[in-house]
């Protein structure tokens, strides 16, 4: 009579094997620790990770000079080669350093302010931002409140003739060495003189914008 309850037997051993092993692995710290490294060991970044964007105020890491500016891009339809691209930024570095008598920009190959000459990229750009004719645009990367390094870019959207271009390309200096626009007529800083629809007028480096300068960088 014993023989019937020989399958029964097996099966509730099986079961409670199985019963063991379960509640052995929920009380066992070491089956939920083994997991713990895997959730832990990538560190959250306190800081977040900044995008380029337009600076029309200058840049929020002002009075680094000499600042080294590059020709990095210039589209087919412009028309426009890069030797004169760089002349026109020789120029506007110039009218910069001349009112203010110190060197302030470099042109060199690796240098950390791209220039780049964007034909009609309206997928970028929004409608106020189309208006204007160049844009400074720039990152600030932290990490833990403090500033590591920046991203910096010029962008040129449309000149009309080498001397406007030179113009344009001394008002997006100033922004990238911390100045914003300024209301001085006839400052090379207005906020109308790189309005794409604005192409006349004399306009310049003025006292006014190198005494902002100065009590911006005193260094200077």
């Amino acid at each position: 009579m014993k023989i019937p309850f020989a399958p029964l037997g097996a099966v509730l051993s099986v079961l409670a094997l199985f019963v063991w092993m379960f509640s052995s692995g929920r009380n066992d710290p070491s089956a939920v620790d083994s997991e713990r490294p895997l959730a832990t060991s990538v560190a959250t970044p306190t800081d977040d990770v900044p995008v380029l964007r337009e600076q029309t105020g200058g840049s929020a890491v002002p009075c680094v000079v000499p600042l080294g500016w590059r020709i990095a891009r210039v589209d087919e339809p412009f028309d426009l080669s890069r030797t004169e691209a760089r002349a026109a930024f020789d120029k506007a570095s110039i009218l910069w350093e001349d009112a203010v008598g110190l060197v302030l920009f470099s042109n060199e190959s690796d240098g950390a302010l791209p220039v780049r000459f964007v034909y009609e990229d309206d997928q970028e750009r929004t409608q106020e931002q189309s208006r204007f004719a160049g844009m400074y645009r720039e990152a600030v990367h932290t990490q833990e409140g403090k500033v590591t390094s920046v991203t910096r870019e010029i962008r040129i959207y449309r000149f009309d003739g080498l001397d406007n271009l030179v113009k344009v390309a001394a008002h997006e200096l100033g922004h990238a060495l911390g100045l914003g626009h300024s209301t001085v007529p006839g400052s090379v800083m207005g906020e109308e003189f790189v309005r794409a629809d604005r192409s006349q007028g004399v306009y310049g480096v003025q006292p006014g914008d190198v005494q902002e300068l100065r009590s911006l960088c005193p260094e200077l």
